[in-house]
């Protein structure tokens, strides 16, 4: 009897294969047999589970963020003082950015190179979305606590701090090696941190 395969590990073997490849040799420059070669399967193997290699970082971009909002749920769970919350958050942020540095990397070719290859665009609008309404929650939650100062648009600074996170990501990627991520890491909490502080007196 064959052996039963998990459609799942699959696939996700799949795109581990892939976005090693992907980062070797440009999103747009890689062929599927490349792929295929890497991950020592058939191309007709590979069209099991994938469309095409568009559908392949999708699926592996989706794992990426996936798991960014599980890791970022579970460090901000038992945390209550809003600021704590966020300083978490982004501590984390940083932490998974290096711990996902090939697809950030990826990620970085696709989108800079997207715009001649219109069949293969991926939008990360509603991913986007869900990143600033956290954002959003906490800075709302810190102002109605009198913690965080009430003249900053709450929409704005989420927008804001995910453009942070981003320029952070692109920075090490142009430079070609990551910055020392815990100095950066540890700035940009103290300037958060005392940015966003009520000037109110504590009650």
């Amino acid at each position: 009897m064959p052996k039963k395969v998990n459609k799942t590990e699959k696939m996700k073997a799949i795109a581990d294969v892939s976005i090693t490849v992907f980062k070797t040799h440009g999103f747009h420059d890689t062929r599927m047999a490349d792929i295929a070669q890497a991950a020592k399967i058939g191309k007709g193997t590979i069209y099991e589970y994938f469309k095409n290699k568009a559908d392949i970082l999708r699926y592996a971009l989706n794992q990426y963020f996936h798991a960014f909002t599980l890791g970022a749920m579970q460090t901000m769970e038992d945390v209550t003082e809003p600021l704590e919350k966020l300083l978490s958050l982004i501590e984390f942020a940083f932490r998974h950015a290096a711990a996902w540095e090939d697809h950030c990397t990826v990620y970085v070719d696709y989108f800079g190179t997207a715009r001649r290859e219109q069949e293969f665009r991926i939008y990360l609008d509603g991913i986007y979305t869900d990143m600033e309404f956290i954002l959003e929650s906490i800075i709302k939650e810190g102002q109605q606590a009198g913690k965080f100062d009430m003249a900053f648009d709450s929409a704005a600074v989420a927008v804001l701090l995910v453009s942070l996170y981003e320029g952070v990501i692109l920075y090490d990627v142009f430079k070609g090696k990551p910055g020392n991520r815990k100095i950066i890491r540890d700035a940009a909490v103290r300037l958060i941190a005392r940015g966003l502080k009520s000037d109110r007196p504590e009650k």
